[in-house]
């Protein structure tokens, strides 16, 4: 991107993006949170993807212990109790997980500049620049694996999938497609979303951002108050 008088606006276009999950409620429709940095267009956005698929509403308690965190619930004293009082562990893990997803919306929501603070970002490539206004109107997709090494962590690393088709098989030949198998790590502390297996969605963005007028640096280190960009041309921008 080489048009600076294009930098920060919705329909600028970016190949690669920052990306971090934000936390995600799971209660048979599952809504996903992520916040997306463009790296070359410095453009901030909040986005969600909203769907319902396999597993989607499982909870942590069928997940366990998430990456980076977590209230996953410990195992019954001796060895076990009757059913009903595990049921009702459940109910109260479920009140708990909820809470969690609903503060980590709070949170986003009250959080003036997100895309400066992001947490355990990825920096991914898509196959072909896009920009916010084309993620808005894409339908997607979200698969939780199991990091390796992870012992019962499911959804520890979340892909996602994004398509300008509502029929797509996500796959790098479809001229369709803007991204596929983008990996971002569950780093929340407790969300509902640790469980999911696999969710079919629509993309939106419900808040975005000029990030060249604002000045928005990645906070995300020591050293990168002025990291702009990964690309050496907007690195140090002029104040």
């Amino acid at each position: 991107m080489n048009d600076m008088t294009r930098l920060g606006m919705f329909d600028t276009p970016s190949r690669k993006w920052w990306v971090s999950y934000n936390g995600g409620i799971s209660l048979g429709v599952g809504v996903y949170e992520f916040i997306f940095r463009g790296d070359e267009s410095l453009t901030g956005a909040v986005v969600q993807l909203t769907g319902a698929g396999l597993n989607a509403s499982w909870g942590i308690k069928k997940g366990g212990k998430a990456r980076g965190g977590g209230t996953g619930k410990q195992p019954l004293p001796n060895g076990g109790a009757k059913k009903q009082d595990g049921d009702l562990l459940d109910v109260g893990q479920d009140a708990v997980n909820y809470k969690d997803a609903v503060d980590d919306h709070v949170g986003l929501r009250d959080n003036a500049a997100p895309w400066c603070d992001m947490k355990q970002a990825s920096l991914v490539t898509a196959k072909r620049p896009f920009s916010l206004y084309e993620l808005n109107q894409s339908w997607g997709g979200i698969q939780g694996m199991v990091e390796a090494g992870a012992v019962f962590v499911v959804g520890a690393v979340l892909k996602l999938n994004a398509s300008m088709s509502v029929v797509s098989a996500y796959d790098q030949a479809d001229p369709n497609t803007l991204f596929e198998g983008w990996t971002v790590y569950n780093t929340d502390d407790g969300s509902i979303g640790v469980g999911i297996g696999f969710l079919q969605g629509k993309w939106s963005v419900v808040r975005n951002a000029d990030l060249f007028t604002s000045r928005c640096p990645i906070k995300s280190g020591p050293g990168l108050e002025r990291f702009y960009s990964s690309d050496p041309k907007l690195q140090d921008l002029p104040d």
